[in-house]
């Protein structure tokens, strides 16, 4: 495994006071790191919360290293940052950027009784629900590992200008072929997902595409508040309506009756 760069590190702390026994899982998306979602699960901490900011193997290293990952290694992470939130927690929140998404539906779906609810930051859902030039590659994904390892990668979309994420330059096409295998897993389930969902979509997101929220709100059973956002792009939790969404989240989360024990 390559080295962990600098800020790119999982971020783990207990909460304390009254939303101690409350447990949030963060899920960064593909190519990106805790980067993106620190500054949430810190926010969340100084408000009592108990945090994991998840580090999805092979990522904040580098795409050589992703590209040894496969979706079911990305799953096992969370699936375990779960497991041991609920063994220290009263209930469990997931909270996700893009790619992360499919990762905390997963959870959901396969446990709708243990996960309180989910706050999802432009979902990134389906196979063909990529809004970039990258949309043209799907049809051939299966074979273009075999051509080349990597391409010119999505990370940064941000409003902001003095706004940046800790995510690969390079999108690592052999990992990358593994994800379908994910999507393709969780199409049929996701009708399982009951817990309450907070989506946050922004209008402008040069990454994924809208028909990834419809297929979220076409596809499961929870009630579903959806917030669009007009000043970010794709990364949002690193731009403009960053501190909109944690305070947003903080409000969800304490709006929910959730499971317990």
């Amino acid at each position: 495994m390559d080295q962990v760069k600098p800020g790119c590190e999982p971020f783990e702390a207990e909460g304390s006071g009254p939303h101690a026994r409350t447990g949030v899982v963060l899920v960064h998306g593909y190519t990106g790191s805790p980067d993106s979602t620190r500054p949430w699960a810190q926010y969340l901490n100084d408000r009592g919360y108990t945090v994991n900011a998840v580090r999805l193997p092979g990522h904040g290293t580098s795409w050589q290293d992703a590209n040894t990952r496969t979706y079911a290694d990305l799953q096992a992470a969370v699936d375990d940052a779960v497991a041991g939130m609920r063994a220290r927690t009263d209930r469990v929140f997931l909270m996700a950027q893009s790619f992360g998404s499919t990762l905390s539906l997963r959870v959901a779906a396969d446990h709708p009784q243990e996960v309180a609810g989910l706050v999802l930051v432009n979902p990134w859902v389906r196979a063909d629900g990529l809004a970039g030039w990258q949309r043209h590659l799907v049809p051939f994904q299966r074979f273009l590992p075999y051509v080349v390892k990597s391409v010119p990668g999505v990370a940064s979309d941000i409003a902001d200008p003095a706004g940046a994420e800790m995510g690969y330059e390079r999108a690592p096409l052999v990992g990358a072929a593994s994800l379908p295998k994910g999507w393709a897993q969780l199409r049929p389930i996701l009708h399982h997902v009951v817990a309450p969902i907070l989506l946050y979509r922004s209008v402008v997101d040069h990454v994924v595409a809208p028909c990834n929220a419809e297929l979220i709100r076409a596809t499961v059973r929870s009630p579903i508040q959806e917030v669009e956002l007009h000043r970010s792009y794709h990364v949002a939790t690193l731009d403009y309506d960053a501190q909109s969404i944690f305070a947003g989240s903080a409000d969800f989360m304490q709006g929910q009756a959730g499971p317990q024990g």
